[in-house]
């Protein structure tokens, strides 16, 4: 025993040797017989130095597990306290950076019957990826297999899987909901400790089916929230178009109320001028005042003109993308255009901007369509109100014009000497 303690002790003394004189140049000899010396060392301590890099290998497994472990548990703990749709994302967002921080992984999240990336600040190169998957074949199926092997074939679309193989991305986890999948994990599986292990595997697969349900449920009164707070907001806007005759102010109070539910960086109204040709600014919100005031519109022009002309809505996931976009914000990469449509006819167009690529999804179109509705209501108001007032106007002025002329005639017949005058009436 103290004959193996002394071989050890001997064997870490060259070790350390041969290391500082390598690195640092501690010791003055020649460099050529301390190599040889270290090889001779190596083929006599063969099971020495492999036990020695077997327990270093070990240590850093155990200790990736116990990371890998410790981050699963707190994620499990977490996900039985919270319900909120925002804060499940983010708590799952955050564990995964933390599990897979050397491996390309992307999470995506059902909604309206597509897959959508889920984007994540903290993530580089998150634009690489597939913004978007379609539904998936066995999506509306009950299923107990929660991994796929993006190697086999009619997994997801073909070209969707070419990219992801070509990102080296190989692994498929799936999020079960009630009866839908709720979210997909993509992710290079390969060389990561949590799935070597049967402990923490099984904590990953508890986690899939947890967050899955949640989601989903989450989802459900997110969307309830959210309905609720667009019925709220379109009843104070109906009440402002009731109590206010001024089109910039109710215009102004929509899209403050759009600030609220949709958090855009930039919003504008653009209505058609008296010449049925050019688009002014009614009301805006994070756009340069400067540079509205120098912009010249014409029907057909840019986004917001395309819309006016053609009267359908129009989504850009990203303007530099776009042929008929025209820029007024440099840092702008989204825009969404509806345009305000009252009987059939077009009034102008409601235009929202953001700095995120793809931020509005479709749920948002069918947003800002309801309060396009109410814009074009308090347009087409304040109109009917500016022509009744101005037909007011031009009755008093006839009223008036009349009373001029009375005035104006003679009201009797003047008398002059030596003057007669006969009148006669025959009936006709």
């Amino acid at each position: 025993m103290r004959k193996n303690s002394f071989l050890e002790a001997g064997f870490i003394v060259l070790l350390y040797f041969t290391y500082f004189y390598i690195s640092f140049g501690v010791f003055d000899l020649p460099p050529f017989p301390v190599i040889v010396l270290f090889g001779l060392i190596l083929l006599i301590y063969q099971k020495p130095v492999r036990s020695l890099a077997r327990r270093i290998l070990r240590a850093n497994i155990y200790r990736s597990l116990s990371d890998a472990l410790q981050i699963l548990h707190d994620l499990n703990m977490y996900l039985n306290q919270t319900i909120r749709y925002q804060e499940v994302r983010q708590a799952l967002l955050s564990s995964f950076n933390r599990l897979f921080t050397n491996h390309p992984w992307a999470f995506y999240i059902l909604q309206n019957d597509t897959y959508h990336l889920v984007p994540f600040e903290e993530k580089e190169n998150i634009d690489n990826f597939p913004q978007n998957l379609s539904l998936l074949s066995f999506q509306k199926a009950q299923t107990n297999i929660l991994t796929y092997s993006l190697q086999d074939s009619g997994i997801i679309e073909e070209a969707i899987q070419t990219q992801f193989l070509q990102m080296n991305i190989n692994t498929l986890f799936l999020f079960p909901g009630h009866n839908r999948i709720a979210a997909l994990l993509v992710l290079n599986s390969d060389g990561c400790v949590l799935f070597r292990n049967a402990e923490t595997r099984a904590l990953f697969e508890k986690i899939q089916k947890k967050a899955g349900l949640i989601l989903e449920n989450a989802a459900l009164f997110a969307d309830l929230e959210q309905r609720n707070r667009e019925i709220h907001q379109l009843f104070e806007v109906n009440e402002k178009i009731l109590s206010s005759f001024d089109p910039k102010q109710t215009l102004d109070f929509i899209l403050a109320s759009l600030k609220s539910l949709i958090n855009y960086d930039a919003a504008a109204v653009f209505l058609i001028d008296k010449t049925g040709e050019n688009l002014l600014s009614a009301s805006s919100d994070g756009y340069p005042q400067k540079a509205l005031k120098k912009l010249h519109l014409k029907i057909g022009q840019g986004a917001c003109g395309w819309v006016v002309q053609s009267g359908q809505i129009n989504l850009l996931d990203d303007v530099n993308e776009s042929e008929h976009y025209y820029p007024i914000r440099p840092q702008t990469k989204s825009q969404l255009s509806v345009p305000l449509l009252f009987n059939g006819n077009v009034l102008g167009v409601i235009c929202l901007e953001s700095d995120k690529p793809r931020f509005f999804k479709q749920a948002t179109v069918e947003t800002l369509k309801l309060f396009a509705t109410q814009a074009a209501i308090a347009i087409h108001n304040a109109q009917q109100i500016d022509i009744y007032l101005a037909k007011k106007a031009l009755e008093h002025e006839l009223v008036d014009a009349g009373a001029v002329q009375r005035r104006l005639l003679v009201q009797r017949i003047p008398r002059i000497d030596n003057l007669q005058i006969s009148v006669s009436h025959q009936a006709s």
